[in-house]
C-alpha cells in the first residue's frame, strides 16, 4: 500500500514537472506566447512630412523677356522651334527648425496637356537655377542654370490630366539640404526638355491649380528628422482661493417625549 502511495506521488510530481517545463513550447507553437513588441527605430518615429507649394511659379520662353506668371498654366518642351522653361521656387517653412535634416524628396507636377509629335516618352531635366527671378521680374528670357540635372522622363497626358512625379535621389536632397542649411541661396528649379525635338507639356501653377491640399499646384514633399520642436506656451494660471471650512454643526439637545 505504502508502495503504491509513494509511486502514484511520484507519478504526479514527474507529470507536473513535465507539463509545466513543455507549457512554453505549446503556447509559442500555437501562437499565444506574447512577445514584447519592437520600439519604432528613431528615424521612423522622428521622421516629419510636410508638403510645400512654389512660393513663386512661371513659364518662360526663349526670346519671351517678360514672364508668364499669374494666371496662366506652366509649359515645358519646344514647339515650333521654340522652348519653353518651367521656374518653380519652394521655400522652406519656418517649423522645420534649424538642423532639420531632409532624408526625402519628392516634385510633384498636375499636366493637364501634352502635344507631342513622334516622341512619345521625351526626355526632361529638373536644374538649379542661379540667378534671382520672381513672377514679375525675370533678369533673362532663360534664367542661368547649373548642375546637378535630374533627368525625368514624361508620357502622354490623359484628358482629364495626372500627376506626374521625380522622386529625389542623393542628388536632388544634397541640393535642398544646402538651401535650408543656407551654403547655398535657393533660386529654385528649371524643367526643361532635354533635345529640341517638338513636344511641349502644360501643367497646372499654384493661381491656376491651387494649393495644397485640394490643389494641383506644384508640390515639393519632404521628409526629414530633426529640426525645432515646438513647445507649447503655458499661461499662468491663478490660484484658487482657499474653501472655507464649514463650521462644527451642534450636536441635537435631546428632546423629551411627552408621557
Amino acid at each position: 500500500m505504502k508502495r503504491a502511495i509513494i509511486f502514484s506521488a511520484i507519478m504526479c510530481t514527474t507529470l507536473g514537472a513535465a507539463l509545466a517545463l513543455g507549457r512554453p513550447a505549446a503556447q509559442a507553437q500555437s501562437g499565444a506566447t506574447k512577445l514584447p513588441l519592437r520600439p519604432a527605430s528613431p528615424a521612423q518615429a522622428g521622421t516629419t512630412k510636410v508638403t510645400l507649394n512654389p512660393a513663386a511659379d512661371t513659364y518662360v520662353a526663349r526670346g519671351v523677356k517678360d514672364p508668364q506668371g499669374g494666371m496662366f498654366r506652366l509649359r515645358s518642351g519646344v514647339r515650333v522651334g521654340v522652348p519653353y522653361f518651367t521656374l518653380m521656387r519652394f521655400d522652406f517653412p519656418a517649423t522645420m527648425g534649424a538642423g532639420a535634416k531632409i532624408t526625402s524628396a519628392k516634385v510633384r507636377i498636375y499636366c493637364v496637356e501634352s502635344l507631342l509629335d513622334a516622341d512619345k516618352t521625351p526626355g526632361f531635366q529638373l536644374s538649379v537655377v542661379r540667378q534671382p527671378w520672381d513672377d514679375t521680374i525675370l533678369e533673362k528670357d532663360q534664367p542661368g542654370v547649373e548642375g546637378p540635372k535630374l533627368t525625368w522622363e514624361f508620357d502622354e497626358c490623359p484628358p482629364t490630366g495626372e500627376w506626374k512625379e521625380l522622386v529625389g535621389e542623393a542628388d536632388m536632397i544634397e541640393v535642398l539640404q544646402r538651401w535650408f542649411d543656407g551654403d547655398k541661396t535657393n533660386h529654385g528649379w528649371e524643367l526643361s526638355k532635354k533635345d529640341d525635338r517638338a513636344g511641349l507639356f502644360a501643367f497646372e501653377s499654384v493661381d491656376t491649380g491651387g494649393r495644397y491640399p485640394l490643389g494641383r499646384g506644384p508640390q515639393l514633399i519632404l521628409e526629414f528628422t530633426g529640426g525645432a520642436t515646438i513647445t507649447p506656451t503655458v499661461t499662468s494660471t491663478d490660484t484658487p482661493s482657499s474653501t472655507p471650512t464649514p463650521s462644527d454643526t451642534p450636536e441635537p439637545t435631546e428632546t423629551f417625549t411627552p408621557r
